[in-house]
């Protein structure tokens, strides 16, 4: 599911959007210089932008701001691999937080599954922040794991344990209810910062 601007994931037979070359195969890129592998990324298997070290917020304040370059995170997936938002910069990403408590939550979950499954070969990302599982407290890798096979996910779920990655997008460093999510234009610009899920029109105007 590479879309124009990727970095193919080492070892997984694809192609290495930049030169044309297979990762790992040995050999040098397309362009006779050095070998593929010098341009395949290590850090996790979800495609990275080549763009990702070259983002750099325009925000002065403490918080992030709409129309604003987010502050880039890092976050441990479900598979303990450390994910960063600019990591996608040539996607829109919906970040969403979540605690897995909570049943609207749970239903979120699936609704941006089938989203995300329906827009990513259009360069749709989704990364999900749990703050806190469900019994309330800060949550495990295997608190994640169990969110992604419970509902069936195909996108990363990270863990925010203090709530500190999403209290970020709010002025008041937390939100009333979950779950909340934030659109990232392409360059991890902040489209907008809202309570729920959004709708699927909301998703086709990002994606057409």
């Amino acid at each position: 599911e590479l879309v124009p601007g990727d970095t193919a994931w080492c070892g997984d037979g694809e192609l290495d959007n930049a030169f044309g070359e297979v990762c790992d195969d040995g050999e040098t890129n397309g362009w006779g210089h050095e070998p593929c592998i010098n341009h395949c990324t290590t850090r996790h298997p979800w495609p990275i932008g080549q763009c990702h070290d070259d983002i750099q917020t325009n925000n002065n304040t403490e918080y992030n701001v709409e129309g604003l370059v987010a502050f880039n995170f890092e976050a441990e997936d479900h598979d303990g691999n450390t994910v960063r938002l600019y990591d996608f910069c040539n996607r829109v990403v919906i970040v969403n937080a979540i605690a897995a408590w909570s049943a609207p939550d749970q239903q979120g979950a699936q609704e941006l599954n089938i989203y995300y499954e329906n827009n990513r070969e259009k360069g749709l990302m989704v990364l999900t922040l749990m703050v806190e599982n469900s019994q309330g407290n800060p949550p495990t890798e295997q608190d994640l794991r169990q969110w992604v096979n419970d509902n069936q996910l195909d996108y990363p779920v990270l863990a925010d344990p203090d709530g500190a990655i999403i209290g970020r997008y709010h002025a008041n460093g937390s939100f009333g209810h979950f779950p909340v999510y934030i659109i990232h234009n392409a360059g991890a610009v902040v489209e907008s910062i809202d309570e729920g899920i959004p709708s699927p029109a909301e998703v086709e105007i990002l994606v057409p």
